[in-house]
């Protein structure tokens, strides 16, 4: 948007004495692309996430018909009801995260301040997206380590574990790492090493 100093005082559209552009020149465009971008946000993101959910369902549905087909008869269908699950979580924690934010644009398209409530709750959630990604990403794995590492286990001990991908010594009840396979190679010859 064309807003220089020398156009403070000036009307959008009126060009100062001495210059050939006008104030304000631009503003259309850049409600266009503010447009836009929030039109993209809402609706063709969740479209995309959508539809490659639903793809990965429909491919998890057609390997499980192949395994029962070909005499695997103990298949457990869940892994789609699993699939079917998280894409539903995924999908609201995005519109959980920016509806507040576009009933705000509402207000603004509106030429109406945002409620104090609305705001809060926007700049709340927004941030939160990354934290609602982690916690629906890691809560099989959590589930996992809570289920191998017995009525001992905490909660928490279990999110250490899923978080940091580390084994627990049942005796210590310590977390460890392992390093990767090409670390603990023996080496035995200087040939190895080049």
């Amino acid at each position: 948007v064309y807003n220089p100093p020398h156009c403070i005082g000036y009307e959008d559209g009126e060009t100062r004495e001495g210059f050939d552009i006008p104030c304000g020149r631009g503003h259309d465009g850049a409600v266009l692309v503010y447009y836009g971008g929030l039109f993209t946000i809402m609706f063709v993101v969740p479209l995309i996430i959508g539809s490659s959910l639903g793809i990965i369902r429909m491919s998890v549905l057609k390997q499980e018909n192949l395994m029962t087909r070909y005499g695997e008869s103990n298949v457990n269908r869940s892994n789609s009801r699993l699939v079917l699950h998280r894409a539903i979580a995924y999908s609201v924690s995005y519109f959980l995260t920016w509806t507040f934010s576009v009933i705000g644009v509402g207000f603004d398209m509106a030429n109406v301040e945002w409620p104090t409530a609305i705001w809060y709750l926007a700049n709340i959630f927004n941030p939160l997206q990354g934290f609602f990604n982690l916690v629906i990403y890691i809560s099989p794995k959590v589930e996992r380590a809570k289920s191998r590492g017995g009525e001992n286990m905490t909660w928490f001990q279990a999110f250490k574990i899923a978080f940091w991908g580390g084994r627990t010594n049942q005796a210590t009840g310590q977390t460890r790492r392992q390093p990767p396979a090409s670390l603990t190679r023996d080496v035995t010859t200087t040939e190895d090493l080049g």
